[in-house]
């Protein structure tokens, strides 16, 4: 699954977080794709389940704001 995020800096502050949070997440950037065209890869499994995504969409909900804030006061 790709979430697309822009921002490469933005990106690899999510993939930081997510990682110390448990999500194994890919953060794909420049030269790979086009520069400002960030985005993160997760892999599913047949074993996830509902609840491991739901799981992992509030873990991302929750970092991608403090992400947020954190390129906010860097700039």
């Amino acid at each position: 699954m790709i979430i697309f995020i822009g921002n490469e800096l933005h990106s690899r502050i999510i993939s930081r977080l997510m990682m110390e949070n448990g999500v194994h997440v890919n953060g794909i950037e420049y030269p790979v794709v086009g520069s400002g065209k960030a985005r993160l890869r997760l892999n599913i499994m047949p074993q996830h389940n509902e609840k491991n995504i739901d799981k992992m969409v509030a873990i991302f909900h929750r970092q991608y704001k403090i992400a947020n804030k954190i390129m906010e006061k860097s700039m």
